[in-house]
């Protein structure tokens, strides 16, 4: 459903994936070094993997182009102004 929706809205199912505030889904990131003990598990889907912050901090989706990892997501207070939150 999500990639039908995106697909309408010209929109990159990995950045739904990765910034969406409905998400029910648990997505989390090994090392490297373990991924051969999950790799076979058909409990979790592998969607890619990320370049490490010297890299330039990337997500490298299965068999597709690099996305820039930028932090994003819901802020509950961005709307409301309280001094403050500021400091």
């Amino acid at each position: 459903q999500t990639v039908h929706i995106c697909g309408e809205w010209s929109m990159n199912p990995i950045t739904a994936a990765l910034n969406g505030g409905e998400d029910y889904e648990l997505l989390f990131t090994i090392p490297l070094s373990d991924y051969e003990k999950i790799k076979d598990r058909g409990d979790i889907s592998i969607i890619g993997h990320i370049t490490p912050k010297s890299a330039g901090l990337q997500f490298i989706p299965r068999g597709g182009e690099a996305i820039e990892l930028q932090a994003q997501g819901w802020d509950a207070f961005k709307s409301r102004h309280d001094p403050e939150l500021e400091n």
